[in-house]
């Protein structure tokens, strides 16, 4: 993991680097797994009358089952 990797190649014993490496990772997981929820409510919304709440609800109880069954891993 790159937190790791950053703590050992510059030998920080402070452990700011892997703050701030583990910070953006977590700003930029977060801020893509809204688009592509986003993105699948905007998709499904020729196939459904249903509001854009709910698709992005369905979208995302997706995309947790993928991740949990191991279908993405950082």
């Amino acid at each position: 993991m790159p937190p790791d990797y950053f703590e050992r190649r510059f030998d920080d014993r402070s452990r700011v680097l892997r703050t701030i490496t583990a910070a953006l990772i977590l700003v930029f997981f977060t801020s893509t797994r809204a688009r592509v929820s986003f993105a699948t409510a905007g998709c499904s919304s020729r196939c459904s009358a249903c509001t854009t709440t709910t698709r992005c609800s369905g979208g995302s109880a997706v995309m947790l089952a993928y991740t949990f069954f191991g279908g993405f891993s950082p």
